[in-house]
This record gives C-alpha cells, structure tokens and sequence, in this order.
C-alpha cells in the first residue's frame, strides 16, 4: 500500500494537471489509486479498464478521470457491505471521444448533479479549453451510475 501511495505522489508531483497526457496513461495513475482502495475494501471493489485500442494514444488533460473514479469509490460504498463494480471505459463516437466512469449503485438524493467540487472542476476544465463542444453527464441507468465525458476530436488530436 506504501508503495501504491508512493506512485500515486510521485505521478502528482511530476505531472502538471493541465499537462496533455496520452489516454491510455490515465488509467495506470487509477489503478494505483484504485489499488489503495483495494487493500481497504479487499473483494468488495472489483475494477474494469475498457479503453479502446485506437484512442490510446489521444493527448487529453491530465488528471481528467480522477474525480470522477474518486466519486464512483466515495459514492458507490454508500451503502456498507456491497459490491461496488467500476468500469472506466473510452471510446470514438463519431467526432467525439467518449469516456465514461461507470460504477454499481444508485445517486444519492441528497445531493443534485454536479454540485460536487470534482464534477465542478472538470465541467470548468472542459469548458475552457473546449467551450460548449464538451459535456459531462452525471446520470442513473440500469442500477448504475455513469458519469460520461464528451470531448471533441479535432481539438485532442490537435494536441498530438
């Protein structure tokens, strides 16, 4: 777990948040987070990366999905002694990247979409660097959560 925590630091330190990263680098920065909340949670978080083979090497901002993985584990364990399944997936769809943070559970209703300081962050992020050809939609389907992002191709492989 020290050695987890460690990575998790030094990957924070050396990065610039706003930094362009390669997709497929965000994903071993959550898995080391995602480790952390293994050892506390042990079988109770199982853990799923989808991301697909032609949008790995996409530049996007760094520390993008972090929030939203951090409020799948905060919100997902809402309810003591469940399972909690999170899936991070990514993909094309049409002219847009798709990512979509989806954990087991329900959203509270003790709180409205987006209000959250993470959410907030990342709307505020996308907006400035994509104005209103961005989104992110925090719904409810299925007895899942799914928080999803959309971001505009031209402007990522711009960055490349």
């Amino acid at each position: 777990m020290i050695t987890q925590l460690a990575a998790s630091l030094r990957h924070t330190l050396v990065n610039h948040p706003f930094a362009a990263v390669p997709l497929q680098e965000e994903p071993e920065i959550i898995a080391t987070y995602l480790a952390i909340e293994q050892v506390r949670h042990e079988e109770a978080l199982q853990v799923r990366f989808e991301i697909a083979d032609d949008v790995r090497e996409i530049r996007l901002p760094g520390f993008l999905l972090h929030p939203l993985v951090e409020n799948a584990v905060t919100h997902g364990f809402a309810t003591p002694g469940t399972l909690l399944r999170i899936t991070v997936r990514a993909r094309r769809e049409g002219r847009q990247l798709i990512i979509e943070v989806v954990n087991s559970g329900a959203l509270g209703t003790d709180r409205a979409d987006g209000t959250g300081i993470g959410l907030r962050n990342i709307r505020e992020r996308l907006a400035h660097l994509y104005g209103d050809r961005s989104s992110v939609i925090v719904e409810e389907a299925q007895g899942e959560v799914v928080a999803r992002i959309g971001i505009p191709l031209d402007h990522l492989e711009a960055w490349a």
